[in-house]
């Protein structure tokens, strides 16, 4: 995507270490970021409850991959602005 003028490329990697030493070898500026991963039925409203959930507790959406859908559910990786008050909520709710 491009945001002010600079591409910027988001990714997710299993091998952090690994994808770290591979963008420093080219020479390539990144920064990291830890995300939150959430599984919760793949039915209408169900994301915008849990928005509403991050959003009283005054937390802020940055990024949302879709992992994966499967049987009914769907897995999300989510990057938020405070992390740590979003690992404190009841997400196993979802």
């Amino acid at each position: 995507m491009v945001c002010e003028g600079k591409g910027i490329l988001k990714l997710l990697t299993s091998d952090e270490t690994a994808t770290r030493v591979k963008l420093e070898d080219i020479g390539l500026p990144f920064e990291e970021q830890e995300i939150l991963t959430v599984t919760m039925p793949d039915r209408p409203g169900q994301l915008g409850d849990f928005a509403e959930m991050l959003g009283d507790a005054d937390i802020n959406i940055e990024t949302i991959f879709v992992i994966d859908t499967a049987a009914g559910f769907t897995e999300l990786a989510i990057g938020v602005d405070k992390i740590e008050e979003a690992k404190s909520l009841p997400l196993g709710q979802f």
